[in-house]
């Protein structure tokens, strides 16, 4: 006799986030031109609860727009003589936020990580060195609204 199988839960069981996040991480959103700027605690990638959010919605507010592709520009402090730790420390942003990109339905082949670490990158030294700005493909986050 075989033992019974057990029954399925009643509701799905939610999923957990494919990022760790941080209650009490340091990290702000603001709104740049074409999407969203986070920012991060120095030599940290952790996300809260507000800056998970805001990428969650602005995921959930692009997916159905199949033409719709997203740049992700990360960036990290860090000084002239190291410069593998920044690009490090910009990559390890840009793979949280791809990821909850990902789980929101958004295929990686619509998604642009760049790694940037400390360089100025495509929108010069405009904002924080410790950032991620996600904004949608074709757009300056440098522009002035």
């Amino acid at each position: 006799v075989l033992p019974a199988i057990p029954a399925p839960p009643a509701r799905p069981v939610t999923p957990p986030s494919p990022v760790p996040v941080v209650p009490d991480a340091t990290g702000i959103v603001t709104p740049v031109p074409g999407g969203i700027r986070i920012t991060f605690g120095d030599g940290k990638s952790d996300l809260n609860p507000a800056t998970e959010a805001a990428i969650r919605t602005m995921a959930r507010s692009v997916v159905a727009n199949t033409t719709a592709d997203l740049n992700i520009y990360a960036f990290a402090a860090g000084v002239p003589d190291d410069p593998s730790t920044p690009r490090r420390v910009s990559l390890s942003r840009a793979l949280a936020v791809r990821a909850i990109l990902i789980s929101e339905g958004i295929t990686s082949t619509r998604i642009y990580p760049r790694a940037l670490g400390a360089s100025p990158g495509p929108n010069g030294s405009d904002g924080p060195p410790d950032r991620v700005d996600l904004v949608l493909a074709g757009t300056n986050p440098a522009a002035k609204p």
